[in-house]
């Protein structure tokens, strides 16, 4: 079986100056992620990704009013299986995790996006399919602002649950090596 990793590490740093109460205070914020990507194409029929991400989140104020840690992650699977005359399924579940943030935006969920379809036309370049969105009913955002004189969590209503037909055709020619026209050859 032919499959790809890939790892991917990330860090960010950042330092806002800010007066509390005509006092000088400093926020510096740092985040450090860490990631990993498997994918495979099993065969022409068969395909699949699992995929990993993990970030600390630290915030630091010289005041020692407004510090706070916390950590997240993201894990996902997808899977598409051609299962018989060109009908296929798939979808992807992706689990997201929060915790150290205050106790009421600590998260812990899952999106589950199934799908139904069948390929189209005699070149398989069209396709229509049936798509479920957050299956669960449990999509959320969660995000947290760190400045020099308070630390702000936003949770924001998500559009949940809902269904789509989704029609796509490709276009594409790839029927040989593309040949250079005689006018931009070089000559001798």
């Amino acid at each position: 079986m032919k499959c790809n990793l890939n790892l991917h590490t990330g860090f960010q740093y950042s330092t806002i100056p800010g007066l509390v109460d005509r006092t000088l205070n400093t926020a510096q914020t740092y985040a450090v992620s860490q990631g990993v990507v498997l994918s495979s194409n099993i065969s022409e029929k068969v395909d699949f990704t699992v995929s990993y991400t993990a970030n600390y989140n630290i915030a630091q104020n010289t005041l020692d009013e407004t510090n706070g840690n916390y950590f997240s992650h993201t894990a996902t699977v997808k899977l598409n299986w051609i299962i018989w005359k060109g009908f296929f399924i798939g979808g992807d579940a992706t689990n997201y995790y929060y915790n150290g943030l205050t106790q009421s935006f600590n998260e812990n969920y899952f999106l589950v996006d199934p799908y139904i379809g069948k390929k189209l036309f005699k070149n398989q370049n069209g396709e229509i399919k049936l798509m479920a969105y957050d299956l669960l009913k449990q999509n959320n955002s969660i995000s947290q602002t760190v400045t020099a004189s308070y630390i702000q969590n936003i949770q924001t209503q998500m559009l949940q649950r809902y269904y789509m037909i989704m029609f796509t055709y490709n276009i594409k020619k790839y029927k040989g090596a593309t040949t250079i026209p005689s006018s931009y050859q070089r000559n001798g």
